[in-house]
């Protein structure tokens, strides 16, 4: 069995033809329990209480695929209220080879929280890129 490596996933965005990333962020998971405090107990029982899921982030070249068009129209149109549809999103972590996915996560009903072109310099010699971040509703990790 190969290990993983940090550089080797896929990202894949309902509605984008392809998503080739130079950088992802994956967002945490924070659950927030409810406390119940009883009789002369000193410390409270907790209960389920509520979570919820950060942002995911990535950055992408403008010029490797039609991404940049898509998920920026995503967002512009989310953000003006024209199409509030949200999105299915998977997180693809691959083993050393890039071959084998070792684990998938879900990304559920998520929304766009930004788009935001990078700083371009005259004398940069990096690939002009932007940043992207979506929100979901809940995050699953299915294998």
């Amino acid at each position: 069995m190969q290990g993983t490596h940090e550089g080797r996933y896929l990202l894949e965005i309902d509605g984008v033809s392809s998503i080739r990333a130079s950088e992802a962020t994956m967002p945490g998971k924070d659950h927030t329990p409810f406390e119940l405090y009883v009789g002369d107990q000193p410390n409270p029982l907790l209960g389920r209480g509520n979570f919820k899921v950060d942002v995911l982030t990535l950055k992408h070249a403008h010029a490797l695929t039609q991404a940049g068009e898509e998920l920026f129209r995503w967002a512009d149109d989310f953000m003006d209220g024209v199409d509030l549809s949200r999105r299915g999103a998977r997180f693809i972590v691959l083993d050393e080879s890039g071959q084998s996915p070792v684990a998938e996560y879900e990304l559920q009903e998520c929304v766009p929280t930004s788009f935001k072109p990078e700083t371009h310099s005259a004398s940069g010699t990096n690939a002009s890129m932007f940043t992207f971040a979506l929100r979901p509703t809940n995050m699953r990790l299915i294998s």
